[in-house]
């Protein structure tokens, strides 16, 4: 009886932290609103060599603006849609096991995020696709 008792008692913290952990889950559903500043180096494909060169775009930092919907979540993985003024895209994430991170890819780049506080991410974002290469950092505040 001494033992199972001593068992229960041993057994106890680890319920506790499965609880703890499952409840810390973080909701990402809802709109974010994405403040952006990076670097971009434009793609040029030469005409008659097919050889690529790299143009940068700007000389320093260029900032732009992004809002993402998460359109629902199961568990640890979520997604949802990325819109700029220029374009659209799908996007997917995952939360680390930890709850403190989320990270994301789209059709050709991928985000990580500390998560500061249930409505603020911050995160850093790389692309590299057949027109450019993209690095940038980017904070995230829900609507």
């Amino acid at each position: 009886m001494r033992i199972l008792l001593h068992a229960c008692v041993l057994s106890m913290p680890a319920l506790f932290s499965i609880q703890a952990t499952a409840a810390d889950m973080p909701d990402m559903n809802g709109t974010w609103k994405v403040t952006i500043e990076g670097v971009k180096i434009l793609k040029e494909v030469g005409a008659a060599s097919g050889v690529v060169h790299h143009t940068p775009v700007e000389t320093g930092p260029y900032k732009a603006e992004l809002t993402v919907v998460i359109e629902s979540q199961d568990g640890g993985t979520f997604s949802g849609t990325k819109r700029s003024k220029n374009a659209e895209e799908m996007t997917a994430g995952v939360l680390s096991f930890d709850n403190s991170r989320a990270t994301m890819i789209d059709l050709d780049g991928w985000t990580t995020c500390t998560i500061v506080s249930p409505d603020e991410m911050r995160c850093e974002y790389i692309e590299v696709n057949a027109e450019n290469s993209n690095l940038n950092r980017q904070v995230w505040i829900r609507q």
